[in-house]
């Protein structure tokens, strides 16, 4: 029972922690206002070790990791594996010659998998699909209104709970097929809000507005996962990635009034809005592949000496759409590559042998559209894996930094600068851990 206590006080540390930063979030001024447009700002499957290699996940099949982007992965767990990630972002939003910063954590992800049998594997758990936050002013100038300032503010997120299994149909000495499924809960709530305030006439009222979705229904994903050994040295792999569109069910409230700011509290004097629909919000499908190639000089089938992944992922979220009303969102497209070297993964002697390093570049042409042009985002990745041997076998502490731009200084008016810290942590049984092993009589 060990590993389990070791992850019953993880997952407790881990949930405290996240209430925590999510309540930070919903304070946070210094968020990214690109987080207003569609769902919020999308969060990757990837988890830290796929951050550090520029995002690059739907080829890659590791037995001591679990990988949510292909579930077809699952298929090569050895060893139950318990995954939780936690995500630092610093952000400098750039608008003109002003800017400003910020920085926030949240929880990325809690999951468990495990083998059911050779052929069989299987995992749960809970990530985030979207985080909005943001608050942002304007003003204009009104003939016979004089300035009008506008403040808009938002914040929840959408978050999703899978169930998923992967299958090895074929398995031999040289080549591997898997498929896989992951069936997924949607929920979550995404709030925003409008002042508008007059600023140059006497006794003008403000106006409030304010629209709150909550989100909730099931969605599934489909993975397809093939590895091929050449030689003893050399072996590569594909993997695809399909998520269906899904109409997913809403309701949204939503409310208006006239008030009054006093230093104390605002008074409302009339309602203008107040209104609740319930509907659909329609969340298109991603289509996603990827390839491997593996070199290994030390004959360890799972001594991955070097590694190249090379992502490609699409989804049209031009088709999105609320209640029947198109977001205005654009199609959305990523590159990813990475590369990771391990020296010697079994030089228990030397550890500093045993460590993962990683690098990796990612391009992506989101799904934002300002002013008529698309967003741009690019990042660099860099990254190591720590294997912890005292923990268990496969066990490692993974840490990632990503640094990059969102938008262009001489195209957008808002262009962002972030770096992100990716912080996980993969858990597997010791040799003294009982749990999941089966009992022998004697």
């Amino acid at each position: 029972m060990k590993f389990l206590n070791t992850i019953q006080k993880i997952s407790l540390v881990t949930f405290l922690f996240g209430v925590s930063q999510f309540s930070a979030q919903a304070q946070s001024t210094n968020r990214s206002p690109y987080s207003s447009y569609g769902i919020g700002e999308l969060e990757s499957t990837g988890y830290a070790y796929n951050a550090s290699m520029g995002d690059a996940k739907y080829a890659i099949a590791d037995p001591y990791q679990i990988n949510i982007a292909n579930p077809a992965s699952y298929g090569s767990l050895r060893l139950p594996t318990f995954n939780v990630g936690v995500n630092y972002n610093f952000l400098q939003i750039n608008q003109g010659s002003s800017s400003q910063s910020g920085n926030i954590g949240y929880l990325k992800n809690i999951s468990l998998g495990f083998p059911i049998a050779k052929w069989w594997g299987m995992s749960f758990g809970l990530v985030p699909k979207s985080r909005m936050g943001y608050r942002f002013t304007s003003s204009e100038s009104v003939s016979g209104l004089g300035t009008i300032n506008y403040v808009y503010e938002g914040e929840g997120g959408i978050n999703r709970a899978y169930f998923g299994n992967g299958f090895n149909l074929i398995t031999d000495t040289t080549q591997t097929l898997s498929v896989g499924f992951n069936a997924s809960y949607i929920f979550g709530n995404l709030n925003r809000q409008k002042r508008v305030e007059p600023q140059d006439i006497d006794g003008a009222f403000n106006t409030f507005y304010s629209k709150e979705m909550k989100v909730s229904d099931f969605n599934f994903d489909f993975g397809l996962l093939y590895k091929r050994k050449f030689n003893r040295n050399l072996s590569a792999s594909i993997g695809a990635f399909y998520s269906l569109g899904d109409s997913v069910r809403t309701r949204t409230n939503e409310y208006a009034y006239t008030y009054r700011a006093t230093p104390i509290s605002d008074i409302i004097e009339d309602t203008i809005i107040s209104r609740l629909d319930t509907g659909n919000l329609y969340i298109p499908q991603t289509t996603g592949i990827g390839f491997t190639v593996q070199l290994n000089k030390r004959q360890d089938q799972y001594n991955k000496q070097y590694l190249l992944a090379v992502d490609y992922s699409t989804t049209d979220w031009s088709k999105a759409s609320l209640l029947g009303n198109n977001l205005g969102l654009a199609k959305r497209n990523q590159i990813s590559i990475g590369f990771q070297y391990v020296p010697d993964a079994k030089s228990y002697k030397n550890v500093q042998k045993m460590l993962n390093y990683r690098v990796g570049l990612r391009y992506t042409n989101t799904h934002l559209i300002v002013d008529n042009k698309n967003i741009v985002e690019y990042g660099i990745s860099f990254g190591i894996g720590i294997p912890i041997i005292s923990a268990g076998q496969g066990t490692m502490f993974n840490i990632g930094i990503e640094a990059g731009r969102r938008g262009s200084k001489n195209v957008n008016p808002v262009y962002e600068q972030f770096t992100n810290i990716h912080i996980g942590l993969s858990l597997t049984p010791s040799k003294f851990d009982r749990w999941f092993y089966k009992s022998k009589i004697d």
